[in-house]
C-alpha cells in the first residue's frame, strides 16, 4: 500500500487461525481511492515472458495493471509480479486471481477484498 502522503506499508493477505487449524484470508482494503494498493506475487518463469504486455492479472473479474513481472534480484529462479488493485474491487469478498503469461495460466488462487 502506498498512501497519498507517500508512506508505504506491507500488509498480510493471510493469517493462521489456530481454532480452525488453517490459514484464512485477511481482507485487503481498497476502499480509499487515494491509496494505491498492490499485490505482489512470487512464482517462476515470469521473467521469460515475451513482453510485459503479455502478462495479464484478473482479480475478481477486473483486469489489474501489471507493473512488473521479472526476476527477484539475488534469488535464482524466483520471479515477482506486481499488480495494482482497482478501488472498484471494494466489497467483493473472496475472489479469484488469474494470472496469464504468454497464454499460459498459472494456478488460480483466491484473495479477500474488503
Amino acid at each position: 500500500r502506498v498512501r497519498s502522503n507517500g508512506v508505504q506499508s506491507f500488509e498480510p493477505v493471510v493469517r493462521f487461525d489456530a481454532a480452525l487449524g488453517r490459514f484464512v484470508a485477511e481482507p485487503i482494503d481498497v476502499s480509499n481511492p487515494l491509496d494505491q494498493v498492490f499485490l505482489v506475487f512470487y512464482g517462476t518463469g515470469w521473467k521469460l515472458r515475451t513482453s510485459l504486455a503479455a502478462v495479464n492479472c484478473v482479480i475478481g473479474g477486473v483486469t489489474s495493471d501489471v507493473l512488473y513481472a521479472g526476476e527477484v534480484p539475488g534469488f535464482v529462479g524466483y520471479d515477482q509480479l506486481n499488480a495494482k488493485l482497482s478501488p472498484s474491487l471494494a466489497g467483493l469478498g473472496e475472489v479469484d486471481v488469474i494470472i496469464t503469461v504468454d497464454g499460459k495460466t498459472a494456478n488460480t488462487l483466491r484473495v479477500a477484498i474488503r
